[in-house]
């Protein structure tokens, strides 16, 4: 909320002032929105986790623009944003298999390709 206060709404601004991008700044729009309507980090039925989707860096450059802001991003490690994003991209690459077809072998979205694709790669590298 601090930082709509600070840009008075214009996020396009925020985005220019920041260096972000308007593409990562909708990223984060959509986690915040995410999140004031649940007010948490779990939503919907089964619990579902969800993680901003932009480095710490972008969100250190949002934060910027706001001492309050800055102060309560202080509060969560940058360790912590690496690993939730690893995280998600793992989980989406599991998902990725819903759309994949065994028997004729062929993915139904790209996409979902990639996300598996993203996921094999976590997994070397975690060994």
């Amino acid at each position: 909320m601090d930082l709509y206060n600070t840009c008075e709404g214009n996020w396009e601004q925020l985005a220019t002032k920041t260096g972000v991008g308007i593409l990562l700044l909708d990223k984060f729009l959509d986690y915040a929105a995410r999140f004031l309507s649940n007010i948490g980090n779990y939503f919907g039925s089964g619990d579902q986790k969800f993680t901003p989707d932009i480095s710490g860096e972008a969100l250190n450059s949002l934060a910027s623009v706001s001492s309050s802001a800055s102060k309560i991003l202080e509060q969560i490690k940058p360790d912590d944003i690496a690993y939730n994003m690893y995280l998600q991209l793992g989980v989406d690459g599991l998902r990725g298999l819903e759309n994949y077809d065994p028997t004729t072998k062929i993915w139904g979205q790209a996409h979902s390709r990639a996300h598996y694709a993203i996921f094999q790669h976590l997994l070397r590298d975690s060994q």
